[in-house]
């Protein structure tokens, strides 16, 4: 998990350290659904698919607070990544694997 201010103008400039809170990315490689479990404390405001050549995709997904449910049914074997963007501007990416 990548962790970036979105005020940054630089880019990346704070890597989080994924040991250090609780969020999940679970199960991970999955074949029809996954979840993606923020600190109970974020409040999610957009969430945006890509693929690993940055190609941008519009997965069914299910937002429930702070919880993330993607519907990979339709997604192509590979490794995605999920940009989660937050109410306080933090963004936050979580790559996955889809393998069917």
């Amino acid at each position: 998990m990548i962790l970036v201010p979105a005020s940054s103008k630089t880019g990346v400039t704070t890597y989080a350290d994924p040991n250090q809170n609780s969020s999940k990315v679970y199960p991970n490689p999955s074949y029809d659904k996954v979840h993606i479990q923020l600190l109970s404390s974020e409040i999610i405001s957009q969430v945006e698919f890509f693929d690993i050549m940055g190609r941008k995709y519009f997965p069914l997904y299910h937002l429930d607070g702070n919880i993330v449910t993607i519907d990979a049914h339709d997604l192509l074997d590979g490794i995605y990544l999920t940009r989660v963007a937050c109410m306080d501007s933090s963004i936050f990416k979580f790559p996955f694997i889809v393998h069917h």
